[in-house]
């Protein structure tokens, strides 16, 4: 697998996914932010499905890589919406349990929300769970991490397009028998006989 190909793009775009749905992970550990987590964790598994389909020219399994990323893409759009209706920036979410989307019910917030750089954890507003002092405040944070996970879901999802379109083409264009010749095949008829040679002996001194 050549470092220049669609393939091993592809594998760097799906290592390059689990690093960051793994530093991800962590910090929702620290929120006990049980639906992200989740979330996170089929990401992984999927993550490891799409680079052993790549890897192994399964295009089955990059299929549901596939299908799988554009979940996971409409899945970050909407925690983004979510970050950001908590502070009123975007309100639509008045009718939903937005609660059970992100740590099932459990009232726990984000680790970025008190833990910051620069955060005062002792003065903490009640309305968006935040921090005072904060040098970058925990709901953008948070949507960042939804962005980059959008962005690097997009380019795998076009060179997973890419490699299944060129595996498929490769199988459609490969022949076992002949089909790479510029050249036909003589025909094979097949006879109730079996065609007899004549045999010459030599018998002169070598």
């Amino acid at each position: 697998m050549g470092c220049c190909t669609g393939r091993c793009t592809l594998v760097t775009i799906c290592l390059i996914q689990l690093v960051s749905v793994i530093e991800r992970l962590v910090f929702d550990f620290l929120g006990f932010l049980w639906g992200q987590i989740i979330g996170n964790f089929l990401q992984l598994i999927i993550l490891l499905i799409g680079v052993v389909g790549t890897y192994q020219y399964r295009p089955k399994y990059l299929l549901v890589y596939c299908a799988w990323e554009l979940l996971w893409i409409i899945w970050n759009v909407l925690l983004s919406l979510i970050y950001l209706e908590d502070i009123g920036v975007v309100p639509m979410f008045e009718d939903l349990n937005v609660d059970m989307l992100i740590n099932l019910n459990t009232g726990s917030s984000s680790w970025w929300y008190t833990h910051g750089w620069g955060c005062n954890d002792t003065v903490v507003t009640v309305a968006t769970r935040q921090a005072a002092g904060c040098l970058i405040d925990g709901y953008l944070v948070e949507v960042i991490h939804a962005g980059v996970q959008v962005l690097v879901a997009i380019l795998g999802l076009i060179y997973a397009g890419f490699v299944i379109y060129r595996f498929n083409e490769d199988d459609d264009s490969f022949d076992f028998i002949g089909g790479f010749d510029s050249y036909p095949y003589p025909p094979n008829h097949k006879t109730g006989h079996m065609q007899l040679q004549p045999v010459y002996a030599y018998t002169g001194q070598v």
